[in-house]
């Protein structure tokens, strides 16, 4: 074959390599903008492992010089990055543990190398091994797992300068709901230098460690520990509230941590009407209302698991909360993994305290959809008080609160 028959046939290898990082690349950006919606987690996975499948088919035709080889592993791993976490964010820890033995582990060396190439936008490896620890770590739950996230978020900064915020929130969320407190402390001092947003993402994450720690523990109001980190944590608040007000913000995990440090300083207000547990209600009810939307009413329910965020399809059965009749479930083993906590992300918060809330709200909200004046004045009477019972018993606040003396 002469020379101009070699450029032909290298001509048309690099069009069809086009044509299937194209191909890929578009399933992959699909599944992207399908993960951030609640109820089509399952379709942005299949997409994922469907751009996976056509990659690996076509590896033999790829894996042709040297520059060609580090470009395969390097979509390789973006495309398993992507798939582990939508699996973790999923709660298939087993999953995430199985493709990494199975897929990423055999391949480490092509990977890791593929990984350092100037045009890679991220470095895919250490977040793969990232979300491997994190299951490890929820499975297993020791110190060295710790140890080995920590290392995976520093390779990540050494590379990339930054870190993935999704990355940070399900990391922290991991150490909070395990109870390594410290862990969540120190990620965030990793993390003091992030764009505004994600520096208030952070700054979110720190005071859910705060908060769970505070109600964790033995509660000793006049022990110098707990003055400090009542000190520490209203520096916090008032600088989160300064810089992003109430109704300019959209996560519901806010208006949840809000609600609680309102609830713990109320006997600092010493007004008649005590302003802030009226605070601490309506911010109970912004939460409610930003992270349930019309999913509190069944029948405009999209039947998106409460654990996993996965649609179920027509031909499954779908679980409902008998008690609130607003929580769904794809399976009784996801009901039970969010029955004691987290139920909210990254919280130990569970269902069995949210559910006469939600069941609460879910009345309160139909009254008002209903137009019933008297029947949603008295459910709006019978919320307030829900919410200060789920505050002071439910999550355990009452022995807990800032006694007025912090005051001075």
């Amino acid at each position: 074959m002469g020379k101009k028959g070699k450029r032909s046939k290298r001509k048309a290898t690099y069009n069809s390599i086009d044509k299937i990082t194209l191909q890929t690349s578009k399933l992959v950006e699909s599944a992207e903008i399908n993960f951030k919606k609640k109820n089509l987690h399952s379709k942005a996975k299949n997409e994922v492992r469907e751009a996976i499948r056509i990659l690996e088919s076509k590896k033999p035709l790829m894996i042709g010089t040297i520059i060609d080889e580090k470009y395969y592993w390097m979509l390789f791993s973006q495309y398993f990055a992507a798939l582990m976490e939508i699996e973790y964010e999923s709660c298939n820890y087993e999953v995430v543990l199985a493709c990494f033995d199975q897929h990423i582990l055999p391949y480490e060396y092509e990977i890791v190398n593929a990984s350092k190439m100037p045009s890679t936008p991220e470095t895919c490896f250490y977040r793969i091994k990232l979300f491997y620890l994190l299951s490890k770590l929820r499975k297993e739950n020791e110190d060295y797992h710790e140890d080995g996230v920590f290392n995976c978020i520093e390779m990540m900064q050494k590379y990339e300068k930054q870190v993935f915020i999704l990355d940070i929130y399900a990391t922290s969320g991991t150490f909070v709901v395990l109870k390594r407190y410290n862990a969540a402390y120190r990620l965030w001092e990793k993390c003091t230098a992030l764009p505004n947003k994600l520096m208030f993402i952070s700054k979110l994450l720190l005071a859910k460690s705060y908060l769970e720690l505070h109600r964790g523990e033995i509660c000793q109001p006049d022990s110098t520990e707990t003055y400090h980190r009542f000190h520490e944590m209203k520096a916090l608040f008032d600088n989160m509230e300064e810089e992003h007000p109430i109704h300019d913000n959209d996560f519901s995990e806010y208006f949840l941590v809000l609600a609680q440090w309102y609830y713990l300083t109320h006997k600092l207000d010493e007004g008649e009407t005590n302003e802030n547990l009226v605070i601490a209600s309506g911010c109970l009810k912004h939460f409610l209302g930003t992270s349930l939307g019309n999913s509190i009413f069944l029948s405009e329910s999209k039947g998106a698991c409460s654990t996993c965020c996965q649609a179920v399809t027509p031909t499954e059965v779908q679980y409902v909360c008998s008690g609130c009749r607003v929580a769904c479930y794809c399976s009784i083993d996801h009901q039970r993994m969010t029955w004691k906590k987290e139920a909210v992300k990254g919280m130990r918060i569970g269902h069995e305290i949210l559910c006469p809330l939600y069941k609460t709200y879910r009345k309160f909200s139909q009254a008002r959809k209903n137009k019933d004046k008297e029947k949603e004045s008295r459910m709006k009477k019978r919320f307030d008080r829900e919410c200060i019972r789920f505050l002071a018993d439910g999550l355990g606040l009452k022995n807990k609160c800032v006694p007025c003396e912090y005051k001075k």
